[in-house]
């Protein structure tokens, strides 16, 4: 048995007591920190590119506090960057119950939404509300409504949406380049 700070570390043979069969460790959690404190070590974790680690103690954070909005749109963020879009989706709604105008949580929920092929209907007018109060992230609800308008056919609406997102856009290559394709995908539908 071994003991590491905060973790009760117990590895249990599995089968024979000859020690042939394979072993399996279990961690079982031993620690005292509160949800808070998890949740600005996920964050830490996080800004380090340990993300194993800060998704852990976002996991733990949301576990000790379900009303920690910002631990649900962390566990969100990285399920639909491993693709599994339920589990983003049912994250992204338990943020929206705490925080039912946050335009991270609502630009994300459709981000979802688009990506799984799911009905827009209702969606865009949430993006479009959110967009009052968005302030620096109104950038990424513009195009998010761009990607929405141009999925249900509403080209000149599309290109309207994607026009605010590039006067406004930070100077981000990454966002940058997704703007450039979504213009492109516009201006390949229109005259």
């Amino acid at each position: 048995m071994k003991v590491l700070p905060g973790i009760l570390t117990l590895v249990i043979s599995m089968g024979t007591l000859s020690g042939c069969a394979p072993k399996r460790t279990m961690l079982l959690p031993d620690d005292t920190l509160a949800w808070s404190e998890h949740l600005s070590l996920a964050q830490t974790c996080q800004a380090r590119g340990e993300r194993a680690l800060a998704m852990q103690h976002y996991q733990l954070a949301a576990g000790r506090n379900s009303e920690c909005s910002t631990a649900w749109l962390a566990l969100g963020e990285f399920a639909f960057e491993a693709g599994d879009l339920k589990t983003a989706e049912a994250d992204y709604r338990k943020a929206l119950k705490i925080m039912p105008k946050n335009p991270v949580a609502i630009n994300n929920l459709a981000r979802v939404y688009l990506a799984q092929g799911k009905d827009l209907n209702g969606i865009d007018i949430m993006v479009e509300d959110a967009l009052e109060n968005a302030g620096p992230l109104a950038p990424y609800l513009w195009h998010t409504l761009a990607r929405i308008n141009l999925r249900e056919g509403r080209f000149a609406d599309a290109r309207f949406a994607l026009d605010h997102a590039l006067s406004k856009a930070p100077p981000d290559p990454v966002f940058q380049k997704r703007l450039e394709e979504s213009r492109q995908k516009i201006a390949a539908l229109l005259p």
